[in-house]
């Protein structure tokens, strides 16, 4: 009897295995290739026409951005030799980068979310009333202008280059299992804002 049970284990662990192996195999040939990360320039002569021109959102803006304006997984450089002020209302993004040849503002009109990188090289990126949420590092040589807004960190391992004043920094690990440890380095220096910035 105890030999037969054995067997009949064994037989179960097997045809479970068996399954188990045939499902993934078929779950993983069904996973289509995903689609390459554009890599965005901000480009306003190209079609934009006021007042759309200095909007992120419109197609007409960029280059090398699949005739669209950058969108989840695609990374956005804005580096062009201008002074003029860009209204950023793209929600999610996964770099954003401020170039050194930009001297104006990018002001947020909507909550941003990096999933991977915000590098301010050069001129200056304004909160405006919207929450950054991050999850890959945060460059700031340039001017970030916090108001009274949060910028979130929501990433495994990050790390904080340059100099900033954040109004608000928060660390959240809701996307990370209990087992993970978030780890923020600080390269340079961290400052906050006192009560009432």
């Amino acid at each position: 009897m105890q030999r037969n049970n054995t067997y009949k284990s064994k037989v179960k662990r097997t045809i479970f295995f068996l399954i188990t192996a045939v499902f993934t195999v078929s779950f993983l040939l069904t996973i289509p290739s995903p689609a390459s990360a554009a890599e965005c320039t901000w480009d306003p002569d190209g079609g934009g026409v006021a007042p759309d021109y200095r909007t992120a959102s419109t197609a007409d803006n960029w280059q090398n951005c699949g005739g669209d304006a950058p969108g989840v997984g695609d990374n956005a450089t804005i580096d062009q030799a201008t002074s003029t002020a860009i209204t950023w209302d793209i929600a999610v993004i996964s770099n954003l980068t401020v170039g050194s040849n930009y001297s104006g503002t990018v002001e947020l009109a909507a909550q941003l979310n990096a999933s991977s990188t915000i590098s301010i090289v050069a001129g200056t990126l304004d909160s405006n009333g919207n929450k950054i949420v991050l999850d890959g590092d945060w460059s700031n040589f340039g001017t970030f202008t916090a108001n009274s807004d949060t910028v979130a960190f929501s990433g495994v391992s990050q790390t904080i280059y340059g100099t900033t004043t954040f109004n608000n920094l928060t660390v959240d690990q809701s996307n990370n299992d209990e087992s993970t440890d978030q780890t923020i380095t600080l390269e340079d220096s961290l400052r906050g804002c006192p009560a009432r910035c």
